[in-house]
């Protein structure tokens, strides 16, 4: 029996319909690496150039093959672009999958060599899976690399009630964001200096707080300056804007810090 695939191509926490096709197949063309050692090619159809929407597939000897179709999609037919950022893109997650049980592997090509790569997976899978996956995946700058894997029922992101900007900080690690969020709250607020904390760079920042709380790992690894503010609006009774290198808002910071109970 034919089971009909609705075609989606998964980059990160982006779905989009349909799966481009070029010459007759699904081409293998990733935007780093190199592509040297494959033959570029996930699956050929007959279906003209473009994007293929609803689909029958097909796997023989020679590899997988599309037919288009118009019947009521049972499953998806998924594309997934997983990608490790090259020079230039270090500081963005990379994205992965971790393919379960409940998907089939049709075909499978990566690049070799070269900065960052790419592995380009097509994939049997339930409906709603490829959106399921997308959800999970934070895609933020300084945050950590991710691999997903299909969770049944899952509606979105997990919310924390952790400061948003504490945990891209801390890339999404909510245990060393809570013990940072500790050491702090322990800082005598009557020996910080409200100008270093708020005003001052990197070097003297980072100097200061180590000083006033003996702790030569006081950051922990995260960026003085993309943590400074949460200083301010603990000890110093206001919300703090964070600096400008750190990038992104304050978001839910004051309501996070009411459920903390320090404000």
């Amino acid at each position: 029996m034919k089971t009909t695939h609705i075609a989606l191509t998964l980059r990160g926490n982006s779905v989009e319909n349909g799966i481009a096709v070029s010459d007759g197949q699904v081409p293998f063309s990733p935007g780093s690496g190199m592509t040297r050692h494959n033959t570029g090619l996930l699956a050929s159809t007959p279906a003209p150039d473009g994007s293929l929407d609803k689909i029958h597939v097909a796997v023989v000897e020679e590899g997988v093959v599309l037919v288009s179709c118009e019947e009521t999609p049972q499953k998806e037919l998924v594309l997934v672009k997983q990608y490790s950022n090259g020079s230039g893109g270090k500081r963005w997650p990379s994205f992965h999958v971790e393919f379960g049980s409940e998907i089939r592997k049709l075909s499978e090509a990566s690049t070799s060599g070269g900065s960052g790569g790419e592995t380009w997976v097509l994939v049997s899978a339930p409906i709603g899976w490829a959106e399921n996956i997308a959800s999970q995946f934070v895609n933020e700058r300084d945050y950590g690399g991710q691999t997903i894997s299909y969770k049944p029922g899952n509606t979105g992101k997990k919310e924390s009630d952790l400061p948003q900007e504490l945990l891209i900080a801390f890339r999404g690690d909510e245990e060393m964001t809570r013990k940072f969020m500790d050491k702090v709250a322990t800082l005598p607020s009557d020996r910080l200096d409200d100008h270093i904390v708020q005003s001052c760079g990197r070097a003297r920042v980072k100097a200061h707080l180590e000083e006033i709380s003996g702790d030569p790992d006081f950051f922990m690894g995260a960026d003085p300056n993309r943590v400074a503010f949460y200083v301010a609006t603990v000890h110093f009774s206001k919300e703090s804007e964070p600096r400008q290198d750190a990038g992104g808002s304050l978001g839910s910071i004051g309501d996070a810090l009411r459920k903390a109970g320090l404000r």
